[in-house]
């Protein structure tokens, strides 16, 4: 990612050498066939989905900064809303979180997929360890209006009219609401969204990409 260009080029400086041009980001892709919008699947009003593996710390620390400092201002203002926490494996302190109202920890699903596709909109509220955010290419190529932290963008970069990036917890809670009022700015955002994974993070895109670099590579 960025940040290891970063690292590597700042070593070349301290050794007094040249700094590296000669990289290229690492092909990076999801299954957007099974992660599409799904209008077989009806969209539950007013519920918000993460999905992960719910062992990983990140991830664990994600979902509880959300329930405890976010969700609470949610519920004020929506108190029909809903938040499940989908992916296998969750930890204790993650089963935790589902004595809090409206908040269900699904445990191991046989296709995260589809409970992403129930979603009105998609939360990555990471705190720490961006890095490639699978999950957040996942929950753009399935459609969805997104909220996420600076953190779960950083290794994916996408732009604003594709997701709502947010640190604060009230502006967080803020974003989810004001997306959950309204409907149309949520499902523009969900297009933007899919359309910039079926640019950027298919595996062809990749492949047309890389084919480009050596090309361009040859007439040097």
């Amino acid at each position: 990612g960025r940040s290891d260009v970063d690292e590597i080029r700042e070593a070349c400086r301290r050794h007094g050498q040249p700094e590296i041009d000669n990289f290229v980001y690492g092909a990076h892709g999801t299954d957007v066939g099974r992660f599409k919008p799904r209008p077989d699947i009806p969209v539950k009003p007013d519920h918000l989905v993460f999905s992960g593996v719910m062992r990983t710390p990140t991830n664990v620390q994600a979902v509880q900064w959300f329930v405890n400092r976010v969700w609470p201002t949610i519920l004020a203002e929506r108190p029909t809303a809903t938040f499940s926490i989908v992916g296998r494996e969750p930890t204790g302190e993650v089963m935790e979180l589902a004595k809090q109202p409206g908040v269900t920890v699904t445990g191991t699903v046989p296709d995260p997929a589809l409970l992403i596709a129930e979603a009105s909109i998609c939360v990555n509220p990471m705190q720490a360890g961006g890095g490639m955010q699978n999950k957040l290419i996942e929950f753009m190529a399935s459609g969805k209006a997104i909220v996420a932290t600076s953190v779960a963008n950083e290794g994916i970069g996408a732009p604003a009219e594709a997701l709502v990036v947010v640190d604060e917890p009230r502006d967080f809670a803020r974003a989810v609401l004001e997306l959950m009022a309204d409907p149309e700015r949520a499902a523009e955002l969900g297009r933007h969204a899919r359309e910039h994974v079926l640019e950027n993070w298919t595996w062809e895109a990749h492949f047309l990409k890389l084919e480009k670099n050596f090309y361009e590579a040859l007439d040097h």
